[in-house]
């Protein structure tokens, strides 16, 4: 057989022959017959071809191909995938770490606040307990300076009675009321007062201004006994503040009222606290 094995076989009485194993490809099968009586040969042959199985088909081998190609493809969009995917993993942590950054910063930001704003407060208390020490401060030198100013006038006033007594106490008697004449004027234009109205305003956020807006009637002296009345002191008290008699603050008082339009049943010192 050709393509296969190239020895002849030996003549034999056997009319068959077989073959295995035959690989796919082109053959030519040779038969060789003896005449036994005169020794002649005749030859023949019969050529074929063994088909290759339906795996290695050129239609499989195409399909093949596909497949390989199919599976490539897939493999690379798998790996584009999960390069893909751990990007986008990447930068989702990335992401979640820039927002956790950012709350940290924000909670920190507002700590820094709420240690800027404390501070700030406990400044302004400093400071308002500064003005507070103050005002109460200048109040009480007010009054201890006007209670002595009062004083030296009630005794000068004595002292005019018994000089007027004599007669050769004219001159005298002048030269005393001059002094009482000075004393008052300083008591009724005492320069402590534009002092004593900011630091006022300050510890009580505005208090005076606001009772001139609302109440634009008022004098300074009301204004004086708003302010004395709010910091809750007595007619007693207010009256050397005022070079007044008690009488006179009571009176001031009841004027102070018909002024703002106050209603009888309502207190003067709760209106005065409160407003």
């Amino acid at each position: 057989m050709e393509n296969y094995d190239t020895d002849w076989s030996t003549f034999s009485t056997v009319n068959t022959k077989e073959f295995t194993k035959l690989q796919s490809g082109s053959y030519t099968f040779r038969v060789r017959a003896k005449n036994l009586y005169n020794s002649q040969v005749v030859e023949i042959f019969y050529p074929f071809t063994i088909l290759p199985p339906w795996y290695k088909s050129s239609v499989a081998l195409f399909i093949y191909v596909i497949l390989c190609i199919i599976i490539i493809y897939c493999v690379v969009k798998y790996i584009q995938y999960r390069s893909g995917q751990g990007a986008r993993d990447m930068e989702t942590k990335k992401e979640l770490e820039m927002m956790e950054q950012e709350q940290r910063f924000q909670a920190d930001a507002k700590e820094k606040e709420k240690e800027i704003f404390t501070l700030k407060n406990q400044k302004l208390q400093y400071e308002l307990r500064h003005k507070s020490q103050d005002l109460a401060s200048s109040t009480m030198n007010l009054i201890r300076k006007n209670e002595v100013l009062l004083e030296i006038n009630n005794n000068l006033e004595k002292i005019g009675v018994e000089i007027t007594e004599k007669t050769d106490a004219n001159y005298i008697v002048k030269r005393i009321r001059k002094m009482q004449e000075k004393i008052r004027k300083n008591i009724e234009h005492d320069n402590n007062w534009k002092k004593f109205q900011e630091n006022f305003d300050l510890v009580y956020e505005n208090y005076l201004k606001r009772l001139s807006e609302q109440f634009p009637v008022l004098t300074v002296s009301d204004k004086k006994l708003c302010a004395y009345l709010k910091m809750d002191l007595s007619s007693k008290d207010i009256a050397p503040l005022l070079n007044m008699s008690f009488r006179s603050v009571e009176m001031s008082r009841y004027r102070l009222r018909k002024k703002i339009n106050l209603e009888r049943e309502v207190n003067l010192t709760e209106f005065l606290q409160n407003f």
